[in-house]
């Protein structure tokens, strides 16, 4: 019986840590999706590019990733 008990605890343990490792790739994944943007933002900022120039525009919009339909 105790190794019954031992196996079933060990199961959840790592059913916990598996629920909990998903827990945080999902966080993260949020996180840095929201950050695309400004991150496109500003790496066109960095760049030594007119600002009334369309070349700010197309290189922010070919810098995030996006479907295309």
């Amino acid at each position: 019986m105790n190794t019954i008990a031992a196996s079933l605890g060990q199961a959840r343990k790592s059913q916990g840590i598996w629920f909990a490792g998903i827990a945080i790739f999902v966080a993260a994944w949020f996180a840095i999706y929201n950050q695309l943007l400004p991150f496109a933002q500003w790496l066109v900022a960095q760049l030594p590019i007119e600002q009334g120039s369309h070349w700010p525009r197309r290189l922010n919009s070919s810098s995030t990733i996006r479907p295309r339909c």
